[in-house]
């Protein structure tokens, strides 16, 4: 039963996180005159993500009885502290970044916010690749518990 204490502990840490890089994500989009592709994918993916620890948390705190495969979800190496590592990261890397507002920036702004974004396209992508790895691990640990 500590065990499952412990996953819905860690669920819940990564739960808060994406909530915070949800709304970050949500705020650029709204706030920016054509903004990236890549935020919208972001959203998209850390949504998904936050459903998946959702689900998690919430079979976790029922008190189901989990395989070792599930537990193993939990431990230092596991994909529920590589899913909270990465998106602290990409948290990180989207934090205090501001493209071209809506209201009209001038074309200087608007270049120094596409630089920005170039220079912060790759590592995001590669943060969102891990994340996306984690998440796949996450469900299909759950699903293959289930059945």
């Amino acid at each position: 039963m500590a065990e499952a204490f412990g996953i819905a502990a860690g669920a819940l840490t990564v739960i808060e996180l994406t909530s915070k890089l949800i709304s970050q994500c949500k705020y650029l989009i709204e706030t920016t005159q054509d903004a990236p592709q890549d935020l919208n994918r972001i959203l998209v993916e850390i949504a998904s993500l936050k459903a998946a620890l959702e689900s998690l948390h919430y079979l976790s705190s029922a008190g189901c009885d989990f395989s070792d495969n599930v537990r193993r979800l939990e431990n230092a190496g596991g994909a529920v502290k590589g899913c909270e590592d990465a998106v602290a990261q990409l948290a990180a890397e989207l934090d205090g970044f501001a493209l071209g507002s809506q209201s009209g920036p001038r074309k200087r702004q608007k270049i120094q916010s596409s630089l920005k974004w170039c220079f912060k396209e790759s590592k995001a992508r590669k943060l969102l690749d891990d994340i996306l790895q984690h998440k796949t691990t996450i469900m299909l640990t759950l699903l293959g518990d289930i059945t």
